[in-house]
């Protein structure tokens, strides 16, 4: 992606030297993927060299052509028989490469399909207006205009910030954005497990934020409704610039916080039990999963019947539950979810079982994990 536009130092025809500007290189340093840095410079060298090599040829082909063509009409010339004068056809593609071909003789062909076939191999019946300013050209002004606005947007951290908002609200759209991948966590907790407490409060910001920003819901052109969805749909109307630019610095602050974070998560096809990057965010914010989770009836029924026996003598269950190491694994599913629903209400006894089960934290959901589900939670 970063080096897709640029020349590659194998393409170059002039001395190495001749180059000042910096040069972006793989591990390995090879010619082949080390690219030019600065594609103004490399072209105009890469012209002057050409201009160099056409000069050599002059001094002993009957003539010389140059071209600057995407594709060459080569059908135009044929191989020159023995002891015919022959020339040399030089061609300058526009991404920097540079082919020469000599033995050379043009075909006899009408002189005004030569003249359409110079810009193109394939004659048109009507004339092409020439375009007003190059490629490389245009490119060259688009560069120095773009480092302009970036550099003047770091003197005015305001409208920086609003810039910075547009681009994750517009994700890509126009050709401009930064395109967020939303974790997946997201969806199934909004989906497959339930609200939990996280979502709620992640849903209420991104809602809050949407109705500022005047963002319709997505299903019937009206305000509310699923917020994370209204800011990820967004787009970059006119409309939305100019919400943007209306913000309070506060709100403006938290949607710039919030749109990344909503791609932040945890992989979920491993247990993550290293000093991952997710890990050390965690334990920075000292976070008890206790504080956001309850145990339910999906993490209760993806356990094995031995395991659930485990979270009942762990969790303070069993000072509830008599004889449940013979209940089926149904039952302790069912008991286990009542247990812990009914110890997080307000107005639970005040017991041993209760601030056991209010404790309890299973080493899964520790940060790093480990695989015992005993508590991780500090007993007094």
């Amino acid at each position: 992606m970063l080096v897709e536009e640029k020349p590659s130092v194998a393409l170059a025809i002039f001395p190495r030297e001749q180059y000042t500007g910096t040069i972006t290189a793989d591990l390995f340093a090879d010619e082949t993927t080390s690219y030019f840095d600065d594609v103004d410079q490399f072209l105009a060298l890469q012209r002057a060299a050409v201009e160099k090599l056409a000069e050599e040829h002059r001094k002993s082909a009957s003539s010389v052509e140059m071209f600057e063509l995407y594709s060459m009409p080569w059908w135009q010339y044929r191989e020159a028989a023995d002891g015919e004068p022959s020339g040399t056809v030089i061609n300058l593609h526009p991404s920097g490469s540079v082919e020469v071909r000599t033995g050379l003789v043009r075909h006899e062909v009408r002189q005004q399909v030569g003249v359409e076939t110079r810009e193109t191999p394939i004659s048109s019946r009507a004339e092409r207006a020439r375009a007003e300013f190059s490629v490389p050209l245009l490119q060259y002004v688009a560069h120095h205009k773009s480092g302009a606005v970036q550099a003047a947007l770091l003197r005015n951290p305001r409208k920086a910030k609003e810039v910075a908002v547009l681009l994750l609200l517009s994700r890509g759209s126009g050709g401009v954005g930064v395109t967020l991948t939303p974790h997946p966590s997201l969806q199934a907790l909004a989906e497959r497990h339930g609200p939990s407490r996280s979502y709620r409060e992640i849903e209420a910001e991104a809602a809050a934020l949407a109705d500022r920003l005047g963002l319709p819901n997505g299903s019937n052109g009206s305000k509310g409704g699923d917020g994370i969805n209204r800011l990820l749909t967004s787009g970059g109307s006119e409309d939305l610039i100019e919400a943007v630019r209306k913000l309070s610095d506060g709100d403006l602050d938290r949607l710039l916080v919030l749109m990344p974070l909503l791609c932040l998560g945890q992989q979920g096809d491993r247990l993550d039990a290293g000093q991952s990057l997710f890990n050390l965010i965690a334990a920075d914010l000292d976070i008890h999963i206790r504080d956001w989770w309850t145990p339910d009836l999906t993490f209760l029924n993806s356990l094995r019947r031995e395991q659930l026996i485990a979270v009942a003598e762990d969790s303070g269950a069993s000072l509830r539950f008599a004889g449940f190491k013979n209940w089926s694994k149904t039952e302790l599913v069912q008991a286990l979810a009542r247990f812990f629903s009914s110890a997080s209400a307000p107005d639970a006894a005040e017991d041993e079982a209760t601030r056991q089960a209010r404790t309890w934290q299973p080493g899964i959901f520790g940060f790093p994990a480990s695989e015992d589900l005993r508590s991780t939670a500090q007993k007094p």
